[in-house]
């Protein structure tokens, strides 16, 4: 009995060496890879290991990224753990975008519409002016649009080119969500 709970005294006395000797970067790295990959079991993993959810990787906090490829259920449990749903990015490649616009330009509908309704702003925009509806216009996203509409996104704002959501729109389908709600293009908001 003596000899077990030496062995155990030494075991716990190692764990707590190697907690102590974790490089917390590589747990961050190991969130980043399992979000990437949609391994949530490896997401709880490393939040354990105190990996955190307003962590970043080139600016992007883990949000962005579980956005960027549609991750739900590690986007559900990133926001249990703290995450800012309108977390802006801090890169230099997509200056303050948020993770709805990741999730939108990237066509995860269903990401965009759960993040709409955990509380994204809607109206919220990217350093050139873009908002959620300027993005799901030009990525032809309609159901999205209908919910950005239904959740009292601004219709016409304007980019800083000066361009409306309904100046990005391709399709006529598109077209006809925006106009019966009441969108104008850029000109002829002048």
């Amino acid at each position: 009995m003596r000899k077990n709970k030496l062995t155990m005294t030494r075991l716990a006395a190692v764990l707590a060496i190697l907690l102590c000797t974790i490089n917390w970067s590589d747990a961050r790295d190991l969130l980043f890879e399992a979000i990437i990959n949609g391994e949530i079991k490896k997401v709880k993993k490393a939040l354990k290991l105190k990996a955190s959810a307003q962590s970043r990787l080139h600016g992007s906090s883990p949000l962005h990224v579980a956005a960027y490829y549609g991750r739900l259920k590690i986007a559900e449990l990133l926001l249990n753990e703290g995450a800012d749903i309108n977390d802006r990015d801090l890169g230099k490649v997509n200056p303050d975008w948020r993770p709805i616009h990741y999730a939108i330009i990237n066509k995860k509908n269903k990401m965009a519409i759960y993040l709409m309704k955990k509380g994204a702003e809607l109206n919220v925009k990217t350093k050139d002016g873009g908002t959620p509806l300027h993005f799901a216009s030009s990525t032809e996203l309609t159901d999205v649009i209908e919910e950005l509409i239904k959740g009292g996104a601004e219709l016409n704002p304007k980019t800083d080119s000066g361009l409306t959501p309904l100046d990005l729109a391709k399709t006529t389908k598109v077209k006809s969500v925006l106009i019966l709600a009441g969108a104008k293009s850029g000109k002829d908001l002048k």
